[in-house]
Formats: structure tokens, C-alpha cells, sequence
């Protein structure tokens, strides 16, 4: 059973993947391309279908996109998650380990997401799998991954990436630290990211009071030591890209973290920082405005 909007052009149901599902209805009724929807890529497609296509192909490439794709696990939503982030095609093949040409392959045949950059309605709900009033809505910790991407860019990405497999934390993000702050600090930066993924994906009271429960807690385990040095800094704006623990300092630019030749966070990285605050912890601070940016659009917006 096929269903055009989930590939006619303009529709809010189409799938990132449209192009390899309108290859599966032609090869599958035998119809010709339309023009008027397809392109060169859904023939791709569709040559992998009919299991032709040699070597050094686009539909080799499309080949290896498949198979990427159908296994449905880390490789794939790192390779998802990437690609919602403002990387280059070269940059995101090299961060996943894979040729440039799988990874166009991948992108336009299977997550088609970089073509409506502004659509964030869609985006989140097809390509990132999350609903404002359902939460996480595919599989963790993938949509998280996606989500942070969406939100972030690839500072958050790769902190909640770190957070919830255990691997390294960002090259140079602690950079200017040493010994047991270090260690602390990166404990508290990894324990507030999984605590926003958490706080993401609660929808019922209970599960939100959980998280606020557990905000309190991390407050009690890494209390906030008043004005903080230049030694800390890099940390402190990292930690208000997920702000699920920290809240801002009065005054100052959140933007400035004060460390020249250290690793630079992106200022769209900052301004989905800020988006998630406003998202997790507007109904837990005191009553106040918050004012948000988000990435590539210049009108405030506010929450709560």
C-alpha cells in the first residue's frame, strides 16, 4: 500500500525517505518516472531495486545507503543526526567514517532533510521523530541525537552523543581544565545531558516531576560556586547549550565564553541552547520571560 503524500512535492506528510519509497511504488507497479516528481536519484533508486548498477555507480552508492539505512541502529542515526546539523556533506563523511559519495547517496535518497532547512515543523516530526506534546516519538537514543542536532548543532550533538554512549567528550571542550575539575566537571556536563534527553521526552506529571527531581539533586551534587574563572568558562557555555541543570549568569553575553584559542561553539549552537531552556525548564524557574532564537531565523519568540 502507497501513500503519495508521503512523496508528492509540498506535502507535510512526505518522508525524508520519499525518494526511495517512489522508487518502490515504480519498480512495484512498473510505471515510468514523472518529472514532475522524480529525478535522477529516484532512478538511482530504482536501478538498486532491480539489482543493477556497477560498480562506482550512484546506484552502488545508493546500494551501500541502503543497507546503512535498513540495519536501523548507531551508524544511522549518528549519520541522521549529522546531517540535520549545518556540516558540509565532506565534513559529516568524515565524522561518520564514510565516503562523501555514500553519503550523498544517503542524504538525498533516504534523509532528505537539508532541502526545507526552515521547515522546523516537519523537521521535527519527520525527520527527528519528536512531538512538543508527545515527546520522543522514535527510537533513543537516536530521535534524541536527531534532536539535539536539530536544536544545537554539532557542539550539542556530539556532548548528548558522548553523554549517552560513554565515549569522549568534545576535543578541547575541557581543554583548560586539569585534574580532579576536569573529572567533576565532565561528570556534571554528561549527568545534565542525559537529564535533557530525560526532560525531552517527559510527558506525563509524573515523568516531569521526575526530572525536576532530579535537576535538584545534581544542584545539590555540583552546586553552582558563584562566579565562576576563565578556567571554567568553556564548560559553563557548553553546559547552557543543555541548560537543563544551569541556568544563565545575570549579565554578560551567553555567546562569550571567554576563552581565546579555545574550541569556538558555533553562535547557532548557542541560540539552540537557549530554544532548549526554554523548552525543558520554563515551567520549573521562576516566572519570567525567556526569549529565544532559533538557528537561521532572526525573530524572538516567547515560552512560558
Amino acid at each position: 500500500m502507497y501513500d503519495p503524500l508521503t512523496w508528492l512535492p509540498g506535502s507535510f506528510f512526505r518522508s525524508p525517505a520519499w525518494r526511495w519509497q517512489r522508487a518502490e511504488y515504480l519498480a512495484s507497479t512498473g510505471r515510468r518516472l514523472d518529472r514532475r516528481v522524480d529525478d535522477d536519484w529516484v532512478d538511482h533508486a530504482r536501478t538498486v531495486l532491480r539489482g543493477v548498477g556497477g560498480r562506482g555507480s550512484p546506484a552502488a552508492a545508493v546500494h551501500v545507503a541502503r543497507d546503512l539505512w535498513m540495519a536501523d541502529g548507531p551508524a544511522r542515526w549518528e549519520l541522521e543526526a549529522r546531517l540535520l546539523t549545518p556540516e558540509p556533506v565532506a565534513r559529516v563523511a568524515e565524522r561518520a567514517g564514510l565516503s562523501a559519495a555514500v553519503v550523498e547517496a544517503f542524504e538525498t535518497v533516504f534523509f532528505d532533510v537539508r532541502t526545507w532547512p526552515r521547515a522546523t515543523d516537519w523537521r521535527l516530526a519527520r525527520a527527528v521523530g519528536y512531538s512538543a506534546a508527545g515527546g520522543f516519538t522514535s527510537r533513543l537514543p537516536g530521535a534524541a541525537w536527531r534532536l539535539a542536532a536539530h536544536l544545537g548543532g554539532p557542539v550539542v550533538l556530539d556532548v548528548v552523543m558522548a553523554a549517552t554512549t560513554g565515549g569522549p567528550l568534545p576535543a578541547g571542550l575541557l581543554a583548560p581544565l586539569r585534574g580532579p575539575s576536569r573529572v567533576a566537571a565532565s561528570e556534571r556536563l554528561r549527568r545534565r545531558a542525559r537529564l535533557w534527553v530525560t526532560a525531552m521526552g517527559a510527558v506525563s506529571a509524573a515523568e516531569v516531576a521526575a526530572v525536576v527531581r532530579e535537576r535538584r539533586r545534581l544542584g545539590t551534587l555540583f552546586p553552582r560556586a558563584g562566579r565562576r574563572g576563565a578556567s571554567d568558562a568553556m564548560g559553563v557555555a557548553c553546559e547552557r547549550l543543555l541548560l537543563v541543570a544551569a541556568r544563565p549568569r545575570s549579565g554578560g553575553d551567553p555567546s562569550d565564553v571567554g576563552l581565546a584559542g579555545a574550541t569556538a561553539l558555533p553562535r547557532a549552537a548557542i541560540r539552540g541552547g537557549q530554544a532548549i531552556e526554554q523548552l525543558t525548564l520554563a515551567r520549573q524557574d521562576s516566572p519570567r520571560d525567556h526569549g529565544s532564537t532559533r538557528a537561521g531565523q532572526g525573530t524572538p519568540r516567547k515560552v512560558g
